[in-house]
């Protein structure tokens, strides 16, 4: 039995779709629910900015308070 180019294909595209959301699940179920809670739960807030070093990728050292504790952290642009 010989398989046609058309028939690989067909075989092939549900196949890919099958991949792809199974790897967009996988990948997903990391970040979805996080960035979920922050757009549903997040507060504004301001942040200090402490320092920046441009040569290592316009790096932004920050500080912020939230909930009576004070947090730090790193960022670029």
């Amino acid at each position: 039995m010989r398989i046609t180019k058309r028939a690989a294909v067909l075989l092939m595209v549900p196949l890919y779709v099958v991949v792809a959301c199974a790897l967009a699940i996988v990948a997903g179920h990391f970040n979805v629910p996080c960035y979920w809670r922050m757009l549903n739960d997040g507060r504004a807030t301001r942040a200090t900015v402490v320092r920046t070093v441009c040569d290592n990728h316009g790096s932004v050292f920050y500080r912020f308070e939230a909930a009576g504790r004070e947090y730090t952290g790193v960022g670029t642009r």
